[in-house]
């Protein structure tokens, strides 16, 4: 791809190379090269940017990268619980190590924050019934508050009080707001704000123009080029004048800051080919620093700075929430950042918790106080990147204007919901955050699209629609002109973002739920706008396809923040008054069943269940067009799929025959009664056949160890965690506990998230997974959940070993294990214990045996349910109807 300016002159040069799925695998420009590799279900396992930097990913079965580590030496872990949320971060660096765990009531909203497991302090939410935070208190690591902070909010949910800075001797700064009737801020305590008609701020001296751009504000003039960038800005009065340049994508590429005609700030940044800020070389006052940024492709990772340092960053929930780093350039020192709702940094604190710099803001961002300007980082206001030389923050893909309450340049999108593309969240600044630069997030924030507004209103309201439904039979005709397409199924990018929205919610009990979940329970504000908006759905296609980011840009806009939940959406609808709504269920489901990936999921779940998913019933007629058009052709995959792991077991064998004989009834069915009949013969079976592999799958697949713990090998030892394919490790036949000892090669290695439980023997403490099975002594092989003390365990040289105690942990950690050839046992034990046990590969046999059945190079390229399968037994265990329901697919 070659860019060129008005007058021909080639300004920029990209290339492009893509593997058979459509995964990007590396981006070139004159930033430098971007390389990214792949698994057999399209995640991405390393990103190499043009810092030389190398990130590697380890995810577990839902997909979240919970082991990211560099080749600077740094390594991330994270744990989740089952609602998809942050429970547990660490970062350990070659210069300090930061950890925190994280705790949320029953609506998934954030409680509390344990750093250090105590020591570096904690942070306590307090929430209304709505989930609104009213207060944080902060501690340090001895318990005294260091940061109180409290809100007030009105019943449009937009924040209306602040107390901030309390503690136990201070009683802080308070600031009330006031809004106008569009929840733009008129007043933040004695400063006062108007605007005009589209949102664009008044006041002596201020001159704006129709296309929503400021020349003047009484203190300095602004110029931008055809494009609505600001070039220039100048102060006659001031003596001082800021140029700025901008690349192909309206990206700032430098910034100069020159007073009475000498140079005084230089800023130079560069961006890779798929528009991350990879670098800046600062020049202030003749000294210049020279910073690679490192980033994970959606948040900050690290800054590697020339003859400074390295930086490190540990993450919260999202792109910009941030919980603290580690710097080397300061002898490996650890901050903590205490934050406000909106992710705001308060307060850094050093490791114990005491505080080592305290920030005001004004609502906008503009610093207004600090107490020791080096001691923070370059996040700060709502958790962006400061520039305290040209007092910009790099938000997303766009520079923010703390002092004019707007952006440099416009929204480059073109699809936000703000008629103004250069104002900061709709200037609301105290009620939403805008973690892109493409649009706001936050019930108040700035008015959300109307078609989003009404899918989240279909879920909040149950009620009939039948005025609705009338006024859709009328713009049907007109649905598929306007939404060609939707997201084109032939779209690689299509098919990993819906497999994406669907297969990460799949896990659940039955196949009712399982898209119920699916549906209502996903979190991805910028997917709920690409289902919701077929016109904005083609220009973001057409945008992605013309910039060849599919890839990356799909992962940016899946992290984007979720909007509130749907109760604060419907009272700030009612609030304005929202006068005509779209028909949101019917659009909906037509939405999904254009897309066939979709579609023959929301099929068989509507055949099963007889209702759509939005709960309306359906004809007997409805569910047999459904069933005959969609359903019914995957049984024929499905059972040759599953047939061989249901003839393991007397009742699978019965089932099987039964869905076989069934699915041939519904092939010849020659009336809508029998295909009705067959129909509902197919679901049944389908939910027996789900509950006898969930017993089969449960019964052979998890098990799993802590780091650290030994495996006896032919040269002594080697903790789990560094064994790699191709080691070897001593094995016995798993059906014969007389037999022989012999080295076995180890064929695949495990790595996944799990709680740990401590097995206590000979004085030593295992930790291992609940799951995984352990030899016992007259008994077999057993879970080590099912473990009693006095039980003997099974030792390498006949030794029996006592089980002394068996207890559950409160402990999330990364643990391991390896596919052992032929006999699938291994030993854990070294000589500093003195013994070993004998314990079971366990998972990998099962995993081994359904990629038999669906070997890697016989799953379609686009086939995710089971390259999904295929996956996630490498990481964690499924159960039966959660094969059954991806296999579906």
């Amino acid at each position: 791809m070659v860019w060129k300016d008005a007058g021909g002159t080639v300004t920029d040069t990209q290339s492009f190379v893509y593997d058979p799925d459509g995964n990007l695998l590396s981006a070139t420009n004159a930033a430098g090269t971007v390389t990214m590799g792949y698994d057999t279900d399209g995640r991405m396992t390393s990103r190499t940017d043009p810092s030389g930097v190398t990130l590697t990913f380890h995810y577990d079965g839902d997909g979240r990268a919970t082991l990211v580590t560099d080749s600077l030496g740094a390594t991330e872990a994270t744990g989740y619980d089952a609602a998809g949320s942050l429970v547990a971060a660490s970062l350990s660096t070659p210069s300090g190590s930061l950890a925190a765990t994280l705790g949320y009531d029953g609506a998934g909203g954030l409680t509390s924050i344990t750093r250090s497991a105590g020591a570096g302090g904690t942070a306590t939410y307090a929430r209304d019934d709505r989930g609104r935070v009213t207060s944080i208190a902060q501690t340090d690591g001895a318990g005294a508050v260091v940061e109180a902070d409290t809100y007030g909010y009105d019943a449009g949910s937009r924040m209306t009080t602040s107390v901030v800075h309390a503690t136990g001797t201070s009683g802080g700064f308070g600031t009330a707001y006031g809004y106008d009737a569009t929840n733009q801020m008129t007043a933040a305590g004695p400063a006062t704000y108007t605007y005009d008609a589209n949102g664009n701020r008044t006041g002596p001296g201020v001159v704006i123009d129709p296309g929503n751009r400021i020349h003047s504000d009484g203190t300095w003039v602004y110029t931008y080029d055809a494009a609505g960038n600001t070039i220039a800005k100048s102060s006659a009065s001031l003596g001082t004048e800021w140029d700025y340049t901008y690349d192909d994508a309206n990206q700032m590429t430098s910034a100069t800051e020159t007073v009475d005609g000498v140079v005084i700030t230089t800023d130079v940044f560069q961006y890779d080919a798929v528009g991350d800020r990879v670098s800046q070389v600062q020049t202030v006052s003749g000294v210049t620093l020279s910073t690679w940024y490192v980033t994970t492709g959606s948040a900050a990772w690290a800054d590697v700075t020339a003859g400074v340092g390295t930086t490190w960053y540990l993450n919260g929930n999202g792109p910009d929430a941030r919980l603290g780093r580690v710097d080397s350039a300061m002898g490996g020192a650890t901050f903590w950042d205490l934050t406000d709702p909106l992710g705001s940094v308060l307060v850094v604190a050093y490791a114990d918790g005491s505080v080592a710099d305290q920030i005001t803001y004004d609502p906008f961002g503009s610093v207004s106080g600090q107490t020791d300007v080096g001691k923070s980082g370059r996040m700060l206001y709502d958790g962006y990147e400061y520039d305290p030389a040209t007092g910009l923050y790099h938000d997303g893909i766009r520079y923010l204007n703390p002092a004019e309450g707007r952006f440099t340049t416009q929204d480059p999108t073109g699809l936000g919901p703000d008629s103004n593309p250069y104002r900061y969240v709709g200037n609301g600044p105290k009620n939403g955050t805008d973690p892109t630069g493409k649009y706001a997030d936050g019930p108040s924030a700035v008015p959300v699209p109307d078609d989003v507004k009404v899918w989240r209103q279909a879920y909040a309201q149950k009620e009939t629609l039948d005025a609705e439904r009338r006024a859709l039979e009328q713009d049907q005709a007109d649905f598929s002109k306007t939404n060609p397409g939707m997201i084109r199924s032939d779209s690689p990018e299509g098919e990993k973002l819906l497999d994406n929205l669907l297969v990460r919610h799949v896990a659940v009990k039955d196949a009712e739920k399982a898209i119920e979940d699916s549906i209502k329970a996903v979190s991805d504000s910028s997917l709920r706008y690409i289902i919701a908006n077929g016109t904005a759905t083609e220009k973001i296609v057409a945008q992605r396809e013309r910039d060849k980011r599919d890839r990356l840009e799909s992962e940016q806009w899946r992290r984007e923040k979720p909007l509130r939940d749907a109760a604060a959406l419907q009272e700030l609808l009612e609030s304005r008054r929202v006068e005509r709504e779209r028909p949101g269920k019917e659009l909906t489901r037509i939405a999904l069943g254009i897309i066939p990936y979709v579609g023959n999921l929301m099929s068989a779940y509507e055949v099963i269940s007889g209702h759509t998913i939005f709960g309306d019933p359906l004809s007997k007629r409805e569910r047999v067009v459904i069933g005959v058009f969609t359903v019914i052709p995957v049984f024929g995959r499905l059972l040759a799929r599953l047939s061989p792991l249901l003839k393991t077991t007397a009742r699978g064998s019965v089932i099987l025959k039964e869905l076989e004989e069934a699915v041939q009834l519904a092939r010849v069915a020659k009336t809508a009664e029998e295909e009705a009949e067959a129909i509902a013969r197919l679901s049944r079976l389908t939910k027996e056949a789900g509950a006898e592999l969930e017993k089969i799958a449960a019964a052979r697949t998890g098990g799993c160890f802590a780091a650290g713990t030994p495996l006896l090998t032919l040269t002594g030892s080697r903790p789990v965690e560094r064994l790699q394919p191709g080691d070897y490790v001593l094995s016995q036949d798993e059906h014969d506990p007389n037999g022989s000892v012999d080295a076995k090669v180890i064929k695949e290695v495990f790595v996944r998230f799990g709680m740990i439980w401590w097995l206590t023997v000979a004085g030593q403490r295992i930790g291992t997974t609940a799951e995984h099975p352990f030899y016992v002594v007259g008994s077999g092989w057993r879970p080590a959940a099912e473990l009693i003390p006095g039980d003997i365990l099974g030792s390498h040289d006949r030794t029996q070993i006592v089980v002394e105690a068996i207890e559950p942990g409160e402990e999330w950690a990364t643990v391991y294990n390896v596919h052992v050839a032929d006999w699938h046992t291994y030993f854990v034990g070294c000589d500093e214990w003195g013994f070993s046990v004998w314990a079971h590969n366990n998972a990998c046999d099962f995993v081994a045996e359904l990629k038999k059945l669906f070997p890697e190079d016989r799953v379609p390229p686009r086939d995710g349910g089971l390259s999904n399968i295929w996956s996630r037994l490498n990481t964690e265990s499924l159960s039966g109807k959660t094969i059954l329901m991806q296999l579906y697919i």
